[in-house]
Order: C-alpha cells, then structure tokens, then sequence
C-alpha cells in the first residue's frame, strides 16, 4: 500500500491483493444479503412480542451419512438466560407458531447452511444451530464431526 494513503495501491502485487481482498469483502457481503432470514425473523418478532422478558429462538440441524435434517417440528425457545419456557408459555409459543410454515422456515435456513457449509451432511457429518436473539443477535453455530485415524506399521 502506498504510504502516503494507506487505502491506495503501490505496486503490482500490493494492487492485485487490493482488489482480491475488496471482491471477497463485496462477494460475502452479496452472500449474506442473498441469504436474508425474513420467515424465521417475522416468527421471532410475533413470539418476542408475546413476553416482556427478552428471549431466544434456536433451530438445530444435524446430518450425516449423506442425510441431514433440522432437528424438531419447530424451533426451539428460551429465556435470555437459557432458561426453557413453562408449559404456559410453551403453549403461547405453539399458537404462534402453528401461524407460519416452518417448512419454509427450514428452507430459508438450509440455503445458509449449504452456502456456508456445503457437503455438511457427508460422512461423519456436522450439526449446530441458529439463533436469532435479542437487540438483532443473529448467530449461526456449526460443529464438524471428524474421525481421526492413527495408522501404525511394525515389522516383527
């Protein structure tokens, strides 16, 4: 980079690594614009709005042996301290939630997941999760499952 403005280019080589570094930054960007989530965060918001406490929503995923699936008929909810709901509002939620296709939901979540992670489900597989939080935390959480094998060869 030039010295003198540190956003502009010297060289050849610091100006191909310039524009490399600026496509992906423009590439993820354009992904993660892509891949918005608006059937999972208009659920949140009708759950959220149905409790003063702050609380979380959780999908879970899990896969392998070429197969992969989300976890449950419908996502998971809990307190801002990870504390599962009552049965009371348990039940709350369920009305809710029965109001919007968690199909589509799973769909909406499965292209993030595959763009993220593609041939998640192979083999030994992976799982995690997606949590959408309060105060806009969106997080997305993903184990790999790897199987580590040690060979050894000894002549007797």
């Amino acid at each position: 980079m030039s010295t003198d403005n540190p956003t502009t280019p010297g060289d050849l080589g610091e100006s191909l690594a310039y524009i490399m570094h600026n496509v992906m930054l423009g590439a993820e960007k354009s992904r993660n614009e892509q891949h918005g989530t608006p059937l999972a965060d208009a659920l949140f918001r009708d759950v959220c709005a149905l409790f003063p406490d702050k609380i979380r929503m959780k999908v879970y995923y899990s896969g392998s042996g070429d197969s992969g699936w989300f976890d449950g008929e419908a996502p998971f909810f809990e307190s801002e301290t990870d504390t599962p709901l009552n049965d009371e509002q348990q039940a709350k939620v369920s009305a809710v939630v029965t109001k919007h296709d968690i199909n589509k939901i799973h769909k909406e979540l499965y292209k993030i997941l595959e763009s993220r992670a593609p041939g998640w489900e192979i083999n030994e597989g992976s799982q995690g999760c997606f949590v959408f939080g309060p105060d806009g935390e969106r997080k997305h959480l993903h184990d790999e499952n790897i199987t580590e094998i040690n060979s050894n060869e000894w002549e007797f």
